[in-house]
C-alpha cells in the first residue's frame, strides 16, 4: 500500500467511502463488499498528490456502528435525510465541523461534531440523524 491517509469508495465520483490508514485484506470488513471504483489521497500527508477538494466540509454516515455498513457522504448541506439519515449509527468527519440533527431542516435537538463518532448512540442520536449541515467557513 501506499503510504498515508486514502479514501476508497465503492462507487465511481468518490461515493461511499471509507478513509484507510493501513493494509485491509477484505474491503467487506469496511462494508465495500469487494467493490473498488475510485480513491484518492485524504488530505495533506495523505499520499502523494494534494487533496482534491481543499477546504470543502466532508461527512460520511454508516449505516452500522463502527463505520460499517451502507453509507452516504456528504459535502454540504442535506436538511433532509430522511431516507438514511435515519439508519446512521457512526459517522467520519473527513473535514469541517457539522451540525447533526434529529429533525429536518436543521430543527430539534442538534449537537456540533468535529471529530469522527463510531457509535452516535452516545450523542443520542443513533439511527435518528434528519439534517446534517457544515458549520459556518464551510
Amino acid at each position: 500500500m501506499l503510504q498515508g491517509t486514502w479514501e476508497i469508495c465503492a462507487e465511481p465520483r468518490f461515493r461511499r467511502c471509507q478513509t484507510v490508514d493501513r493494509d485491509i485484506a477484505h474491503l467487506s470488513s469496511l462494508g465495500l463488499n469487494k467493490k473498488l471504483s475510485s480513491a484518492r489521497p485524504a488530505g495533506p500527508g495523505g499520499g502523494t498528490n494534494p487533496p482534491p477538494f481543499p477546504g470543502r466540509a466532508r461527512l460520511v454516515l454508516f449505516a452500522g456502528e463502527g463505520y460499517r455498513g451502507p453509507s452516504v457522504t456528504l459535502e454540504g448541506a442535506s436538511g433532509n435525510l430522511e431516507g438514511f439519515g435515519g439508519r446512521a449509527r457512526s459517522v467520519q468527519v473527513l473535514s469541517g465541523s457539522w451540525m447533526l440533527c434529529d429533525r429536518p431542516r436543521f430543527s430539534g435537538r442538534c449537537q456540533q461534531i468535529s471529530a469522527s463518532v463510531p457509535d452516535l448512540d452516545q450523542w443520542g442520536l443513533g439511527g435518528r440523524v434528519m439534517s446534517a449541515r457544515p458549520e459556518r467557513g464551510y
